[in-house]
């Protein structure tokens, strides 16, 4: 376990309207996680960069398989 590197992942906004109230708070969130990594020399794939339409999401709030190939192809070019 020597080699393990940490990864952080931030949170993606989901574009519909129906959460569109809990933007604010993601974006607090992932202020926290960006001084965190900051403070603690970690890095961040930024997720909410990457799912940005709304063909990314499914059930207004889960990653679609177009969202989650986009993330799982930012992992493996991490």
């Amino acid at each position: 376990m020597n080699d393990s590197k940490i990864i952080l992942l931030d949170i993606y906004y989901p574009t519909n309207i129906k959460v569109a109230q809990y933007k604010p708070i993601i974006e607090e969130w992932n202020k926290l996680i960006s001084d965190f990594a900051s403070m603690n020399n970690l890095q961040i794939i930024n997720i909410s960069e990457i799912l940005t339409d709304s063909s990314d999401f499914t059930l207004n709030i889960e990653p679609s398989d177009t969202g989650g190939e986009k993330i799982v192809n930012n992992i493996l070019l991490y």
